[in-house]
């Protein structure tokens, strides 16, 4: 009787298992060019105003956790205007964080720049 569950639940995690890497196979093939406008969680120093332009040349690349790119976290895009304000907040809500080396896998960090998008902020290839 207990093997008989176990089966089961072991095939339907597998299931699951294997439509979560179709999923994000499927994502990055939407992404070639525009990888997102907004991370899927802001951390609690970026608002969506820090967010907003009315050109490309408004907007950077700044991590968008306590833990850059290059050591497993993720970047986004913000205005040039809010830059300081989220520099010194990443500072002081990051100041306890201890990050590890190594590169982000996260699709973020394949962004090579910031482009100003319907007047929010972007990351882009």
């Amino acid at each position: 009787m207990f093997c008989q569950n176990t089966g089961g639940l072991l095939f339907g995690l597998f299931a699951c298992f294997i439509g979560l890497l179709g999923c994000q196979h499927a994502s990055e093939v939407v992404a070639k060019e525009v990888i997102s406008t907004v991370p899927a969680v802001l951390p609690q120093w970026i608002t969506e105003k820090d967010q907003q332009c009315e050109s490309d040349l408004d907007c950077v690349l700044v991590s968008a956790d306590c833990c850059g790119c290059h050591q497993g976290g993720r970047q986004t895009a913000i205005s040039k205007k809010a830059l300081n304000k989220v520099a010194k907040a990443r500072a002081y809500g990051c100041s306890e964080t201890l990050c590890m080396q190594m590169l982000s896998k996260d699709a973020s960090c394949r962004a090579k720049k910031a482009k100003c998008i319907a007047g929010v902020c972007a990351l882009l290839n």
